[in-house]
Order: structure tokens, then sequence, then C-alpha cells
């Protein structure tokens, strides 16, 4: 079973790994579409949520989400 994972940022990014060590290591049967969201991506890219986190999540229609930074407006505004 493929799955979305959408690292986050901050500590995000070490909670996702670790939930997916804790699975990996249950003995599930998972394979990692690895995507990045949140205000790191949006300083690289100029987009929170990029189209590529959309495409992965229509084709393996499940995800898990890490924390990510929810920007203030007037900072992107």
């Amino acid at each position: 079973m493929k799955v979305t994972m959408i690292t986050g940022d901050g500590i995000g990014k070490e909670i996702s790994q670790s939930a997916m060590d804790v699975i990996d290591a249950s003995g599930a049967d998972i394979v990692w579409d690895i995507v990045h969201a949140g205000e790191d991506v949006y300083e690289e890219t100029g987009t929170l949520i990029p189209d590529g986190v959309f495409k992965s999540l229509e084709k393996n229609k499940v995800a898990l989400k890490a924390p990510m930074t929810t920007p203030y407006r007037q900072r992107f505004s």
C-alpha cells in the first residue's frame, strides 16, 4: 500500500520520521510517498502546499500529515 507522508516543517520533520519508523517496525506493508508542505516550502517556492502534494493525495488516497506552521495572514499577504 502506498501512503502519502506530508512532512510539514519545524518539529513536523522529526514527528513524521518517527511515525514512519513506528509503522514500519509494525510490519505494515507500506511504501511511503514523501512530500513536503509548510512555511519552509513557502519560502522556497511561494506556495504552502505545492501541486505535488495534491497529486500524491489523489493518487494514494491515504495520507499522514505532520505538524506544519500556519502563517499569519499579514505576513504572507
